[in-house]
């Protein structure tokens, strides 16, 4: 596959460092080669060359197209024939610029004939060899769809994207965007809201051994259903998850998509505005005496009292939890910690024995 006239050259340029010429492709295993890849099936391309430091005889070269047409056609379809064998004394650098060398001289990149796209080193040479002529065609292809993609060439989205990142800057950002970042800024460190520090010494309780019994249930749960071990009914729903997506999203599911889009600020219908000043209104003490009423009714579990006694040795007492915290704007996941010794005082209350 190589000409004799330039078997000739590579021998008499690198005498020094060639031990064998054309040997048995299964001989001198971790010696550096340079090798040709024959398909046997006579269809261009037909040949590629390449080298290899350690002559791994399972090793058929870096090419993408070589790969496809071995995984098609199978490894009987191509024989390996190891043109030169160096000593180990070579240095990657050289045997990659003998393998160029070759390439050059035998015209591999622009023919037909071999599955070479590149004709200059690969790993082991130095940075800054795939430039200019030397790119590879993927590299070139690459390269103009880049150049196509700027000013005008840019697509739809990318030109909408381009507006949104211009916008929303500095003096153009807008005012729910400027409080975020207010809010931000200003809720760090001492500046923490007291609800805020109060969640803070929640989260830091509730590791570890501290975590309360259904937590931990919890986490057994979560760590027993991953991968293999996830149940039929969690496995039909994962996999419902993944299809109905995107085009696959049935009728039922696009139709709600599209009321959920439709039915947003002004265009909301007159029966959600009314729900929502609704939910608005009867919030704290808005509550009507009803909903006050069954806010009890729903905390009073076995109707035991919680009683709290303070520094100054006032007493109060509720029968619910969520009335107390209520009534004398307490933390309610704090008085639960409290209750259960998780923590000794919350605001100068402690639990009454």
């Amino acid at each position: 596959m190589i000409s004799q006239d330039t078997i000739t050259y590579i021998k008499n340029k690198y005498a020094n460092l060639i031990i064998y010429i054309n040997a048995d492709y299964n001989s001198y295993i971790n010696y550096p080669v340079i090798y040709v890849i024959e398909k046997l099936v006579k269809i261009n391309p037909i040949a590629y060359s390449g080298s290899n430091f350690r002559n791994t005889h399972t090793y058929m070269g870096s090419s993408k197209k070589l790969k496809k047409d071995i995984q098609i056609l199978g490894n009987e379809n191509f024989k390996k024939h190891i043109i030169f064998v160096f000593s180990k004394d070579i240095t990657k650098k050289e045997l990659r610029k003998i393998e160029s060398s070759i390439q050059k001289i035998e015209g591999h990149k622009n023919s037909v004939f071999w599955y070479n796209e590149t004709d200059i080193a690969g790993p082991g040479m130095t940075k800054g060899m795939y430039t200019g002529e030397n790119r590879t065609i993927k590299m070139k292809e690459s390269h103009e769809k880049q150049k196509h993609l700027i000013g005008d060439n840019r697509t739809v989205a990318q030109k909408a994207r381009d507006v949104k990142m211009a916008t929303y800057k500095g003096d153009k950002r807008t005012i729910a965007q400027r409080k975020r970042d207010i809010k931000i800024k200003e809720y760090k460190g001492r500046n923490r809201t007291e609800r805020q520090k109060e969640c803070d010494i929640l989260k830091s309780i509730y590791v570890g051994e501290n975590r309360t019994e259904r937590q931990k249930e919890g986490d057994i749960l979560k760590s027993i259903y991953v991968g293999e071990k996830r149940t039929d009914a969690q496995k039909i729903r994962d996999q419902k998850m993944v299809t109905y997506t995107g085009k696959n999203r049935t009728d039922a599911q696009k139709l709600h998509d599209a009321q959920m889009k439709l039915f947003k600020g002004k265009n909301r219908t007159e029966a959600q505005k009314l729900h929502d000043a609704q939910m608005k209104l009867f919030k704290g003490k808005n509550r009507t005496e009803a909903q006050k009423i069954n806010d009890i009714n729903n905390t009073n579990i076995n109707c035991k009292y919680v009683s709290l006694i303070n520094d100054n040795g006032e007493n109060i007492q509720a029968k619910s939890i969520r009335l107390l915290c209520r009534t004398y704007h307490l933390y309610r996941p704090a008085i639960i910690a409290l209750t259960k010794g998780r923590i000794k005082k919350y605001k100068g209350w402690a639990i009454h024995n």
